[in-house]
């Protein structure tokens, strides 16, 4: 497909490649779902996806994964003995690899423990509440703050397990207020790569939440600027990138970039059992405030889950998002805050937002001006015309 977004640049869009396909009865929400590119070793592209329930009982479980040798024409699946159960996998700027996998949570009534009184409470599909690390037993303060990684270097045969240090100063602890699975306490993964920003990596965190400014626990979950100074073995805490002081949005899933001008831009979700829309906001001094905050309902719609954002030399930034079905917009200027008319590569409606598509989508730059975009599809036709689940990659290039 190819798209005029101007009369100086257009758009080309493959037609999708199939990675993988479902078992043909397989209808469960979260299998062959949340899909994740990241760039591999040698040249080569791992993409990998959820193969388990959409629930904090199958944080920690593997996911399947596919390895592509040639930019993403072709796909065959992928294990090695050591490579971590899931999670993106970052480069990072000394030739290094990082992951930072999801991990079961921590049954804290499991282990005789009680946690102290909730400091607040705030809605994502459910009630959950919020408790002040500091007033954890220190198991839960250890859990939470000391994060099993893994590491491997460029030339290196195997991954080798670390730790992550997260800054325990105003964090707080959560678990569901709410079900079957309140005793449970999660913590924080890698979801796309950190940014290299002289001389620091700074990343966008949803999942570890702090105090306010005025120590006081926010109403929604927020969206947290961290910054490390040593290469991802610990992160530090900066700013709040977003919080819904009603409690009215969910704010998750950021992705970050650079645009055109060097300033941070986050896109961020608020879709949770209401559709939202996503608002974008930007820094100028790389995170410690954040400006301009934009609601993107006028032009992209009031939806949006699991942005991917990416800034191309050719000065065009791409932001791909879903649910209902899976959009990609263009700034064409490269600064962020305006947007062309999505292009559609799936359709979806609102009426049956989950039946079509995830939403969710990833992408990773493969040339100075294309990328991968990877994405699900609920409504595959296979040869024999049975309806699958499937995985699905195409490669956009912009051109001017």
């Amino acid at each position: 497909m190819i798209h005029a977004l101007s009369k100086k640049i257009q758009i080309d869009i493959s037609d999708p490649v199939v990675v993988a396909m479902a078992p043909i009865d397989e209808k469960r929400w979260g299998f062959y779902q949340f899909v994740t590119l990241s760039p591999y070793f040698d040249g080569t592209i791992l993409l990998r996806f959820h193969a388990a329930e959409d629930d904090v009982t199958a944080y920690g479980k593997a996911t399947l994964n596919y390895l592509s040798t040639d930019d993403g024409k072709t796909w065959a699946p992928y294990s090695e003995p050591d490579l971590p159960a899931n999670g993106c996998i970052a480069r990072l700027d000394n030739g290094e690899f990082l992951c930072i996998p999801s991990s079961a949570p921590f049954d804290y009534k499991a282990a005789g423990l009680e946690m102290p009184r909730p400091v607040g409470e705030f809605f994502a599909y459910m009630k959950n509440q919020y408790f002040l690390l500091a007033d954890c037993p220190g198991e839960v303060q250890q859990f939470v703050t000391n994060i099993p990684a893994f590491r491997r270097s460029a030339d290196s045969k195997s991954w080798e397990k670390t730790t992550v240090v997260y800054d325990p100063e105003n964090a707080m602890a959560w678990t569901r207020a709410e079900g079957e699975t309140t005793h449970l306490v999660p913590r924080t993964q890698l979801e796309s790569a950190p940014l290299k920003i002289g001389s620091e990596l700074i990343y966008a965190d949803y999942r570890q939440n702090y105090l306010d400014p005025e120590g006081l626990a926010p109403k929604s979950r927020t969206v947290s600027c961290m910054v490390s100074h040593d290469n991802a073995h610990s992160f530090q805490y900066r700013a709040t990138i977003a919080a819904d002081p009603t409690g009215e949005f969910l704010c998750g899933e950021p992705i970050l970039a650079q645009n055109i001008n060097e300033d941070l831009v986050c896109a961020i979700r608020r879709t949770h059992h209401n559709q939202k829309s996503m608002i974008v906001t930007f820094s100028k001094d790389q995170g410690s405030t954040w400006v301009n905050e934009i609601d993107l309902k006028d032009t992209l719609g009031d939806y949006g889950v699991k942005p991917g954002l990416l800034m191309l030399d050719c000065g065009v930034m791409a932001l791909s998002y879903g649910r209902p079905g899976v959009h990609l917009t263009f700034s064409l200027d490269g600064v962020g805050d305006t947007w062309t008319p999505p292009i559609t590569l799936r359709q979806g409606t609102h009426e049956h937002r989950q039946e079509h598509t995830d939403g969710y989508t990833s992408l990773l730059p493969i040339g100075p001006d294309s990328f991968l975009l990877a994405y699900s599809d609920f409504k595959h036709e296979d040869k024999d015309g049975n309806i699958r689940k499937s995985i699905n990659v195409c490669q956009v290039t912009v051109k001017r």
